[in-house]
């Protein structure tokens, strides 16, 4: 990894990397690039990363593929700690930088978009919502018995999440989460999480 980090006035940022992929057939890194701001209403930012070789997936050589990301997150005011989030994810085909879909095993979309709202009601305790639409699921071949990833298998889906933390005591977070998730002709799926932390 070589990277290049640019931290400006009035909250500009702006990152460049060159990433080693193990799972390339070739020499040549792939490239990532963030470009954003940070100031005290919130940030917003956009992000590029280019998979150069996205046989890695198959095992077999690929081509070249590319994922853009666009966030803005605003900072309610008021209410510290409280906060809405919207993400746009766009992925050219299946490759290294694509949006996993939450809390199940699809492999990721073509595109997609999430919204979410986190509230802090005091320091303790903080609670969560969102929810995420998934256009052209990719599928394996596992699933639709293709003999490669399906890069537009016209299946929608979605996901809705709700979460909860709370800190009892300084350094010591308990946080519970749940995930619906659909896709279009499968199950629905539901998994989650109670997970203890204690930091040092």
């Amino acid at each position: 990894l070589i990277q290049y980090n640019f931290s400006g006035a009035n909250g500009f940022f702006g990152i460049v990397s060159l990433e080693n992929d193990p799972d390339d057939n070739d020499y040549v890194p792939d490239f990532v690039g963030k470009v954003g701001i940070q100031q005290g209403w919130g940030a917003a930012w956009l992000t590029v990363g280019v998979d150069q070789d996205n046989g890695g997936l198959t095992g077999l050589p690929g081509d070249t593929e590319f994922a853009v990301k666009a966030g803005l997150h605003y900072n309610v005011p008021g209410a510290p700690g409280s906060a809405f989030r919207l993400v746009g994810h766009y992925n050219s085909d299946p490759n290294s930088y694509q949006q996993q879909i939450g809390g199940s095993g699809w492999l990721a979309s073509e595109w997609s978009v999430y919204a979410g709202y986190i509230h802090q009601f005091n320091p303790q305790v903080a609670a969560w919502i969102g929810a995420a639409y998934y256009d052209d699921v990719y599928v394996s071949p596992f699933l639709d018995g293709a003999p490669g990833w399906s890069t537009a298998s016209s299946r929608d889906g979605f996901h809705v999440e709700t979460g909860l933390t709370w800190e009892p005591v300084k350094n010591f977070e308990v946080r519970a989460e749940a995930v619906y998730t659909k896709v279009d002709n499968f199950d629905g799926t539901v998994s989650g999480f109670l997970r203890f932390t204690r930091s040092f």
